[in-house]
């Protein structure tokens, strides 16, 4: 007998994946096409689950001083996107070549740091993510503006 649950819509889509990625889907799921679809799911649930867990950790001017940091790499990929240090590094040298953006923002380097180095690689990378689709959207004021942005 199957299962009750509510069955879900599925969309029909054509993607072009890595050999790598292909050959991941191949090993950890019965067939590639239900593997990406679960990879996205567990994905989201991950980016949210961290997301949950630093709301809160970041003062409205923290958030604006590491989106200030990742301006220009926020689309970081692969482990870069989940490295402490190279998200400490980027506020270090923001702070460095930005002229005292620290005081700008009215925050201190080193507590944000410290915040850093207590997180998880899945919480940096929910960083990431969330600095991404505010970049994004940044010409877009109407979506959100950064002061919103930064009440997180």
């Amino acid at each position: 007998m199957r299962g009750k649950g509510k069955k879900t819509a599925k969309e029909l889509m054509t993607i072009r994946i890595t050999p790598e990625c292909s050959q991941y889907l191949k090993m950890n799921y019965k067939n590639r096409s239900a593997g990406a679809d679960s990879a996205i799911s567990e994905l989201m649930n991950i980016r949210n689950a961290s997301l949950s867990e630093i709301k809160g950790l970041f003062t409205p001017g923290e958030w604006i001083f590491i989106a200030s940091s990742l301006y220009r790499d926020y689309k970081a990929e692969g482990a870069f996107r989940v490295s402490s240090d190279r998200l400490i590094t980027h506020c270090e040298d923001n702070e460095k070549i930005g002229n005292n953006c620290c005081s700008m923002y009215g925050v201190e380097l080193q507590t944000i740091t410290d915040k850093i180095k207590t997180l998880s690689a899945a919480q940096i990378d929910a960083i990431y993510h969330r600095v991404s689709i505010y970049w994004s959207n940044a010409d877009r004021p109407d979506i959100i503006s950064l002061k919103e942005w930064a009440e997180f």
